[in-house]
C-alpha cells in the first residue's frame, strides 16, 4: 500500500519579482536564482510522487507566475490528481494569472486551491483581480491580507540567520512548540532534488553554514537510496518524538505564537541587493 504523507512543495524557481528583505528563501540574494528546465521540474514531480501520496501537495517559488511553462507544469502533474487531497500555489498578486493556468487548474476540480497574498495595490496590483477572475472560474482561492492593520498572523517571522543562536536543549524546547513541525508536520521543501523538513535547512546548507545530517533530507535522484528508505525518513519526518529537533533548529527562531512579527515585503533597494550579494559571493555562497 502506497504511504500518505503531509506536506510536499516542489519549488518551481527561486526567481521573484519582489526583493523582500526578510524572504524565507533569500530568493532576492541570488546572482543566479534556482530556475530550472521543465524536463527536471516533471522528473522531480515523478520522484516525489513514488515515495508517497499526499495530503497538500503544491508548486511554489519564488514567484512562480514566472514561468512561462507553469501551465504546462500543472498540467503535466494531473497525471498524479488521485494522488493527493489538495493541489496548491502561492503568488504574491503582482501578476496576472493567464487563461491557459487556469484552463488547467478548472481540471483539478475541487483539488486545486490558489491562495493570494495581497501585499497592497503598489506590490500586488493584481491581487483583487486575479482572485475574482479564479472564483469565477470556479477555482478555490483565499486572498491572505499582508499589509492592512490586520494582515495574516500579523506578518512575517524574522528567518535571517548567520550563525548558532541555541542550545541543544533549547532546539529542543523550540521545535517543541514550532509550527512549522507541530502543525504543519513539515512542509517538506524540495529544491533542486532536495527534499528538506524545513526551508531553515536548505538556507543553512546553501549558505554552507550548516549541512543537514543524513536522517534529516532525501536525496530525490540518488538512486542508490532505496525507495523504502526514503519512505522510512518521511514517516520519521512526521514523528515529532522521534526527531526531537532538526541541526537546523540550533539556529532559528521558531515559528509559533508569541514570536515578534515583522512587516511583510519590505523592499530592499537595487544597490543593497547588489551589496549582499557581493558580500555572499565573496564568501562562496549564494553566488
Amino acid at each position: 500500500m502506497t504511504p500518505k504523507f503531509p506536506h510536499a512543495i516542489v519549488i518551481v524557481t527561486l526567481s521573484c519579482n519582489m526583493k523582500c528583505k526578510l524572504c524565507i528563501l533569500d530568493a532576492p540574494y541570488y546572482r543566479k536564482p534556482f530556475h530550472p528546465d521543465i524536463d527536471f521540474l516533471k522528473e522531480t514531480t515523478d520522484r516525489t510522487f513514488a515515495i508517497g501520496d499526499y495530503e497538500i501537495f503544491e508548486f511554489n517559488g519564488g514567484e512562480p507566475l514566472l514561468r512561462g511553462d507553469f501551465a504546462e507544469l500543472f498540467e503535466y502533474a494531473l497525471r498524479y490528481r488521485d494522488n493527493a487531497d489538495i493541489f496548491k500555489t502561492v503568488t504574491n498578486g503582482s501578476k496576472e494569472i493567464r487563461g491557459d493556468l487556469i484552463d488547467v487548474w478548472k481540471q483539478y476540480g475541487d483539488k486545486f486551491y490558489c491562495i493570494i497574498d495581497n501585499y497592497g495595490p503598489k506590490l500586488s496590483p493584481c491581487a483583487e483581480e486575479n482572485c475574482s477572475k479564479l472564483k469565477s472560474a470556479g477555482i478555490p482561492c483565499e486572498l491572505r491580507d499582508m499589509y492592512s492593520d490586520s494582515k495574516h498572523h500579523g506578518g512575517w517571522a524574522d528567518f535571517r540567520v548567520d550563525e548558532i543562536k541555541h542550545t541543544v536543549e533549547e532546539a529542543k524546547a523550540i521545535y517543541l512548540k514550532c509550527g512549522q513541525a507541530q502543525k504543519l508536520k513539515h512542509c517538506c521543501n524540495i529544491i533542486n532534488g532536495l527534499l528538506m523538513p524545513c526551508h531553515m535547512q536548505f538556507k543553512l546548507n546553501d549558505r554552507g553554514i550548516c549541512e543537514p545530517l543524513p536522517h534529516e533530507y532525501i536525496d530525490l535522484f540518488d538512486d542508490s537510496e532505496p525507495l523504502e528508505k526514503k519512505r522510512e525518513k518521511m514517516r520519521n519526518f512526521t514523528d515529532i518524538a522521534e526527531i526531537q529537533f532538526l541541526t537546523a533548529c540550533r539556529y532559528c527562531v521558531g515559528l509559533y505564537d508569541g514570536i515578534e512579527r515583522a512587516k511583510p515585503a519590505v523592499q530592499l533597494t537595487s544597490e543593497e541587493v547588489k551589496n549582499m550579494q557581493r558580500i555572499r559571493q565573496s564568501k562562496g555562497v549564494l553566488a
